[in-house]
């Protein structure tokens, strides 16, 4: 797939699923908006690709705050003009026991997972609508469909996104922009710590057909897939990339 000339603006940039997918599609030309919160992994995605420094723009940004969102936006578009394709990968995951959680814990993992995919859209759709196409992926989760113990305030979130997107996948498609889902299984990146693989990672591979953890660069090919026209007749799904973990 190619994307030159495309113009991509991707949350959650600095590490992760984030990172792999912005490595993945400046590899294919496209033009490159990295956001996040974390300014030193934004710095350090741009010096590991100093030779495309043409074709990034590193925004420090808190997608909790849709004043810092807009401004991103409006950033982005003065610098390329257009958004083609926006990715929504922020997102926090901390376990907490129902009885244990504060209000604050809850708050922030909707704000960030919940709020900051709904402040990107809006901000985004307002563009795409004016040139009547785009592409918005947003990423979601295997635990929105089954739920977890320790997990309720982020399965709320990710489930949320889902149904979401479904509904925005309506309104924006006179506007030939489609809106579609990725729900990623288990993706090793920096958001499952040493202490909780050592505590479940044998059973979690145990569960997965095809026998092994999914990468970043997983999930990465399956958002470039929707984003590409390849995905041109697809809006309001939700693609499972998990190994086979969960059916439906």
């Amino acid at each position: 797939m190619d994307f030159t000339q495309k113009t991509v603006l991707i949350t959650g940039a600095a590490s992760g699923i984030g990172k792999g997918t912005a490595q993945a599609f400046l590899d294919r030309g496209a033009n490159i908006a990295i956001v996040d919160i974390n300014e030193d992994g934004l710095k350090t995605f741009l010096n590991e690709n100093a030779a495309h420094s043409d074709r990034l723009l590193a925004l420090r940004t808190d997608v909790t705050k849709s004043t810092e969102v807009n401004q991103t936006v409006t950033q982005v578009i003065k610098k390329w003009g257009r958004i083609d394709i926006l990715v929504n990968s922020a997102g926090i995951y901390k376990q907490a026991m129902l009885v244990d959680m504060t209000d604050e814990f809850w708050d922030q993992t909707q704000k960030v997972n919940m709020y900051g995919t709904f402040y990107f859209c809006r901000a985004v759709a307002r563009e795409m609508i004016k040139r009547k196409n785009g592409r918005i992926i947003n990423l979601a989760s295997i635990a929105g469909q089954r739920g977890s113990v320790a997990n309720s305030h982020y399965t709320t979130t990710k489930r949320g996104v889902e149904g979401f997107s479904r509904s925005i996948a309506l309104e924006l498609a006179p506007y030939n922009i489609t809106v579609n889902c990725i729900a990623p299984g288990i993706i090793m990146t920096p958001i499952f710590d040493e202490k909780i693989l050592q505590e479940r990672g044998e059973t979690w591979l145990k569960s997965i057909p095809l026998g092994r953890f999914g990468q970043p660069e997983d999930i990465a090919k399956a958002i470039m897939f929707l984003a590409s026209e390849y995905a041109a007749y697809i809006t309001g799904i939700t693609l499972d990339v998990n190994g086979g973990m969960y059916l439906r």
